[in-house]
């Protein structure tokens, strides 16, 4: 992208990558993250700003192109989605999973919100009426901040995110063990693709 941006007179910030996601599988539980950023998505934000939105479309058709020959069969990589999703619906149907959300939405109550009791939902009622009307107005950003933060807090007091990934990785495990094979395979291919893609990658230093 760097190379193809300077092509065209612009320059190009490779966005970051390290910072923790505000959310996750089990809700907000980064205090820090939310107390700065509320939901958001932290940007990265520099002078690809700036390019037009056609440079930047005509510079990812190129890089797409240039990595084509190494993409993955997303139909082989189903299979480990599937695996995924079975241990999370099993988990989600045990009685201690649904004890700990509980423990989580008790919390919430206790902060002044309405947990929101569905089995993909991971915010408050308050939460989704304010992102629904404002829509990133900035002038909501405060509220977003208090309301991120208090589910984050809720988050971490009941230790729900920690509590429930250990629940679905007890059911990981077993499917793992019983697929090793198949996976042992699909790493194997995708270890040679990613060789080939670093190949790719140091013609364009």
């Amino acid at each position: 992208m760097s190379e193809c941006y300077a092509h065209h007179g612009q320059s190009y910030a490779v966005p970051s990558v390290d910072t923790p996601q505000p959310g996750g599988l089990y809700g907000s539980w980064n205090v820090e993250y939310a107390k700065k950023y509320g939901y958001s998505q932290k940007e990265s934000r520099g002078p690809e700003d700036s390019a037009s939105d056609d440079i930047n479309t005509r510079c990812q058709e190129e890089v797409k192109a240039a990595f084509s020959d190494v993409e993955l069969d997303e139909k082989e990589y189903r299979f480990v989605g599937e695996l995924n999703s079975q241990a999370y619906t099993y988990a989600s149907q045990t009685d201690e999973w649904k004890n700990i959300r509980s423990e989580w939405w008790t919390c919430l109550r206790e902060r002044g919100l309405t947990p929101r009791e569905g089995e993909s939902d991971w915010t408050s009622e308050e939460s989704v009426h304010l992102m629904t009307s404002s829509q990133g107005n900035e002038e909501a950003k405060p509220e977003e901040i208090r309301l991120a933060t208090i589910e984050a807090e809720c988050n971490q007091k009941v230790g729900m995110a920690q509590r429930l990934g250990d629940i679905e990785a007890s059911y990981q495990g077993p499917l793992i063990e019983k697929n090793q094979a198949k996976l042992n395979q699909l790493k194997e291919e995708k270890e040679k693709h990613v060789a080939r893609a670093r190949e790719i990658i140091a013609t364009h230093q």
